[in-house]
């Protein structure tokens, strides 16, 4: 069946808001919870729920799972590219293994794709914004200056730094507890922001998320 919503759409009252926030998507999940179950939608566009004065404007469905992608009383998922339990969250062996594959750059474009796939776990890396500072140097290029892009000795310490940290690092964070109190641990220097928030629970320190940055050339004035 095709349907042709043009006219509908023209009348339709846009419903504004925020989008979701991932981080605060995954402290309900793993609010002490032990055990998840996952439903995949089949034909998902359809799922969404309609006001029942407006379900006569468009075509009926039924609410419908698709079976194969569903997980019930699962110890952890995997969601939006991590895996979370009861414990914490970590960055999927997935993801962690496409990154650990990526080839070294050998152009600007391929190097910025490799800094935008770390960035995504920037959370999981203490003083994340430093070891990249390199890759960074040669990738602040404007348009006109894309062919003084270099890739020297430097760039290639920095880049198997980083892709180290996929190998030996644990890239797990702790989720926060409601009954301890957070510990929010901050440095700033001209070029840098870091912070970090961290909890003692049972007399051992968990770390719970870090934040690191380096300046704009505005907030440097």
């Amino acid at each position: 069946m095709v349907v042709d919503y043009k006219k509908l759409n023209n009348i339709t009252i846009k419903n504004n808001h925020l989008l979701p926030n991932t981080e605060q998507a995954f402290q309900v999940l793993g609010a002490g919870y032990k055990f998840f179950s996952t439903l995949d939608m089949k034909i998902g566009f359809w799922q969404i729920p309609i006001a029942e004065a407006d379900k006569h404007k468009t075509a009926l469905q039924s609410f419908q799972r698709n079976p194969p992608k569903c997980n019930f009383f699962q110890h952890q998922i995997d969601y939006l590219s991590h895996t979370i339990s009861e414990y914490g969250v970590k960055s999927t062996d997935e993801k962690s293994h496409a990154i650990i594959k990526l080839r070294e750059p050998t152009t600007l474009a391929e190097a910025n794709k490799f800094l935008g796939a770390l960035s995504w776990y920037r959370k999981f890396i203490p003083q994340f914004a430093t070891i990249p500072v390199p890759i960074h140097v040669i990738t602040n290029l404007t348009k006109p200056n894309k062919h003084k892009f270099r890739w020297n000795d430097l760039q290639k310490k920095a880049f198997l730094q980083l892709k180290e940290l996929f190998v030996n690092a644990s890239l797990f964070l702790n989720l926060p507890n409601d009954n301890y109190p957070i510990i929010l641990t901050t440095d700033a220097s001209k070029v840098r922001i870091e912070g970090t928030l961290q909890q003692i629970m049972d007399a051992e320190i968990k770390n719970l998320y870090y934040h690191s940055q380096f300046t704009s050339s505005t907030q440097r004035r």
